[in-house]
């Protein structure tokens, strides 16, 4: 890496309409022998420079107002400005064509986001050495033709556009796939209920084994299945009772009145009742009832009765008794467990299609109403400009003006519709960064104290992971500013052993955790599946007046 021995503190403007950008490129400078100084775009860049011309200056292109290329050629054309140096840091424009281009307008360097801390630095110091030893080349003429420049410039810019709108359509795809995934996640859901089905079935046939008369009825209590041992007990065929009432079997309806309440406030205990036969005589039986579904997702009712009291028969129910009550709770926990996946599963995909839609409809009312009429108008002045053959050049720079400035608002959409589309500074600077300038932000809009711990350095993060992670911060940030009142955060992330830890706790007022799961909160739904997506584990904790503790676990 290059070391310079500078005399005196050099001053370096930079040039960036992202806070973020800039904040990070300051970070790496920081330590340096710099004094730095911002601008949000190229025009202010020029009046700060004319102020107090700096040593060199470090621009983005696309911006607002006036964009890099723009910036460049008014630099190199100023007579106070053209020997300083000039270095674009972009990661937009990293075609040979626009890396031509840039020499061309008179840049020094033109460097790719991301780069290396060392590597950033190492050509910094080499272009300001270049410069005190005199090596930097001139750049070519600029007083070239105006409006084969701006032809060549608006060739980048509508290159630029194509690239954006195909990244619009691989998220497309991706969102497609992600439906394809839940596709499947409901298959593998509906295999479950099939395994529930068979542990049902399972029931009936140990009824069948033990000789315990089993009856199956839907959920208005009208008999579906009827065994053989319920025929012997009750004298009754199957095809005679098939689609009747339960309630044939119990005289004057008193005990069935009490069976039916017992199933609807699903208090299954054992109710013994009396029982009337063919004959019209009455035996007592004690029944046992439950609760499950069939392969339609019907609700269906289980009933088993223990028919007499001898000591035989208590041997088979107590034996029974244990079977039954273990199986039936695993149906229950079963059934609980998938209801609730099912429940979730169908808001998290009527959530996620609600959002595709609204994103599609705004992407593209953006493009149509905004960008789509500002390229209309371009090319039609721009016609109009080629017709006009014998204009001096102070009116072609009359008519260049409204040009331009249809070119700042076509840039200007255009950065907006790709900031919201994919965080830049992810791509730009990576994960660890980017968590920082979160923390940044945070501290800067709430004025909430920020404790953090970041020791993962050394560690490479791919796209996926990068994204998740990222999104999942961004999620426990926002609820934290916008719902739990807190005063002061601790943040930890760190690598230990075969895994990682994100942890992030807040001194909030907290919340019930039970009143936020029914409510289904996508949000922090959308966290857990985030963290799944990546083989990670989110685990939230919360106690009222307290704070809460949200932690992301990812092995290796």
């Amino acid at each position: 890496m290059h070391r310079l021995n500078f005399y005196f503190v050099k001053n370096i403007l930079i040039v960036d309409d992202k806070v973020e950008n800039r904040y990070m490129i300051e970070s790496l400078l920081k330590g340096e022998e710099f004094h730095l100084t911002s601008a949000n775009n190229g025009l202010e860049a020029l009046d700060l420079a004319h102020k107090n011309p700096p040593d060199l200056v470090i621009s983005d292109i696309l911006m607002p107002v006036m964009d890099g290329f723009t910036l460049c050629k008014e630099w190199r054309k100023d007579q106070l400005l053209n020997k300083i140096p000039f270095i674009f840091y972009t990661a937009a424009y990293t075609n040979p064509k626009d890396i031509k281009y840039a020499l061309k307008l008179g840049a020094d360097r033109l460097l790719i986001k991301p780069q290396e801390p060392e590597e950033f630095l190492s050509e910094i110091k080499q272009v300001l050495q270049e410069f005190e030893s005199g090596e930097l080349k001139a750049s070519e003429d600029l007083n070239r033709n105006e409006l084969e420049s701006l032809r060549e410039y608006n060739a980048i810019l509508f290159r630029k556009l194509e690239d954006k709108l195909f990244q619009i359509e691989l998220n497309e795809r991706k969102l497609k796939r992600y439906s394809i995934e839940l596709d499947r996640a409901t298959q593998d859901l509906k295999k479950s209920e099939e395994k529930l089905n068979k542990t049902h079935n399972l029931l009936e046939h140990l009824a069948e084994f033990f000789n315990i008369p089993f009856s199956l009825l839907n959920e208005q209590f009208v008999i579906r299945k009827f065994n053989h041992s319920f025929e012997l007990f009750t004298n009754y065929k199957e095809r005679e009772v098939i689609g009747k009432d339960f309630s044939i079997f119990f005289p004057e309806g008193e005990y069935f009145r009490e069976i039916k309440d017992m199933i609807l406030k699903e208090e299954l205990e054992p109710i013994e009742t009396l029982v009337r036969i063919k004959d019209g005589s009455k035996k007592r039986a004690t029944w046992y009832c439950s609760l499950s579904r069939n392969s339609d997702n019907e609700p269906m009712i289980s009933a088993l009765a223990l028919v007499d009291d001898t000591p035989e028969t208590n041997v088979i129910f107590n034996r029974n008794k244990l079977i039954k009550d273990h199986l039936e709770q695993k149906i229950k926990d079963r059934t609980k467990e998938l209801e609730d996946s099912r429940e979730q599963l169908r808001g998290l995909s009527s959530h996620l299609l609600n959002i595709r839609e609204e994103e599609r409809k705004r992407v593209a009312m953006e493009i149509h109403d905004e960008l789509g009429h500002l390229l209309t108008a371009l090319k039609i002045d721009m016609e109009g400009l080629m017709n006009q053959n014998n204009l001096s050049v102070n009116s072609l720079r009359e008519k260049l003006l409204p040009l331009i400035n249809l070119i700042d608002a076509s840039i200007d959409s255009v950065k907006t519709i790709a900031t919201e589309l994919r965080p830049a500074i992810l791509d730009n600077f990576g994960l660890v960064p980017a968590l920082e300038w979160l923390i940044q932000q945070l501290r800067i809009r709430t004025k909430i104290e920020c404790e953090v711990e970041i020791d993962i350095m050394d560690h490479s993060f791919n796209n996926e992971e990068s994204t998740a992670i990222f999104r999942i911060f961004q999620e426990i940030l926002t609820n934290i500013s916008r719902h739990s009142n807190a005063t002061k955060i601790w943040v930890l992330f760190k690598k230990e052993d075969d895994s990682l830890t994100l942890q992030v706790k807040d001194n909030g007022i907290g919340f019930d955790m039970d009143k936020v799961s029914k409510v289904h909160s996508f949000g922090l739904l959308g966290m857990s599946e985030r963290a799944l997506s990546i083989g990670g584990q989110l685990t939230i904790e919360s106690i009222r007046d307290i704070g809460t503790t949200v932690k992301l676990e990812i092995k290796e």
